[in-house]
């Protein structure tokens, strides 16, 4: 399962790649660069939901994309086809509930309120109405919802503290969050590359979102748990092909210095993204703790 969630993941970012651009080069990029994703490395062999919660956020944020509810409105029945997906994805992890905060900020401009609040509904029932089904004949401890309590007291704590402690907390644990979700390379110049891409003002706004609300996510945890780069895993959705259509249009450039410049530079950014993934299984576990508990711990 966990192989195939890896391959999904690989398959969104190609269909993205080729939906926003066009270009054969870029997606094959991004292909690349999800098969060296130390997301996906680090979960492979795991007992755990999280290489699905991957799957389901591209998935998910593919879908949103494809359907145009950002750009345009669109009929009842593609509000609650992306509530029902996003309530299956929330069976698995909590990126269905991020994925409902995705699609209400892109669809609120051109849909109605009642088909927002219809998918809204739908995708986050499903959780709860499963675990009182399952919760009759056991008990059903819900662990998201007891991380959610003690972050919440701990963020009043901190807030109703001393304010220069309170933002130096937020700077540290924004900038475990943010740094260290894949290799630091890789996630600094997919930034600066989500951020300057020339793209349509709606698809930019998804593409926004769907970057900002993982790492709203982990903050809101990050007094609670420890639990840092496998929460924001799922923007690498948008990173990757940002970053990958750069990268290609610089191997196409016209000027021959460029253009060997920008093949050595494509060529030492995958071979550092690639190391910086697979250093675990060669006994340096640098890049996987940073993943996992961020540069403090």
């Amino acid at each position: 399962l966990n192989w195939l969630a890896w391959a999904l993941c690989a398959w969104v970012a190609w269909r993205l790649t080729g939906d926003l651009f066009g270009d054969r080069s870029a997606s094959l990029l991004a292909v690349l660069l999800v098969s060296g994703g130390i997301g996906m490395t680090a979960h492979i062999g795991d007992y755990s939901p999280h290489l699905l919660a991957f799957a389901g956020y591209y998935l998910g944020v593919w879908l949103i994309h494809r359907s145009g509810v950002h750009r345009e409105p669109r009929p009842l029945r593609t509000h609650l086809a992306l509530g029902a997906f996003f309530a299956i994805v929330g069976l698995a992890y909590n990126t269905g509930v991020m994925l409902v905060g995705v699609y209400l900020l892109c669809a609120l401009r051109y849909s109605r309120w009642l088909h927002l609040a219809v998918a809204a509904v739908l995708g986050l029932s499903a959780r709860p109405l499963w675990q009182v089904l399952l919760g009759r004949p056991m008990k059903v401890v819900d662990v998201e919802a007891e991380y959610l309590q003690r972050a919440l007291t701990a963020w009043r704590e901190l807030l109703g503290g001393d304010p220069f402690h309170a933002i130096r907390m937020v700077a540290r644990w924004s900038s475990e969050l943010v740094l260290f979700f894949d290799s630091p390379l890789v996630v600094l110049a997919g930034l600066v590359c989500v951020m300057l891409t020339p793209l349509p003002r709606s698809t930019r706004w998804l593409g926004f979102c769907a970057v900002c609300i993982p790492f709203l996510a982990g903050l809101v945890f990050a007094p609670s748990a420890t639990a840092r780069g496998y929460i924001v895993s799922g923007a690498t959705v948008w990173v990757y092909p940002l970053l990958a259509v750069q990268l290609a249009r610089g191997v196409r450039g016209r000027r021959c210095g460029l253009r060997t410049a920008a093949v050595l530079g494509t060529s030492l950014l995958l071979l550092i993204h690639y190391w910086w993934a697979s250093a675990h299984l060669f006994y340096e576990l640098g890049p996987l703790k940073t993943y996992f508990l961020g540069w403090y711990q």
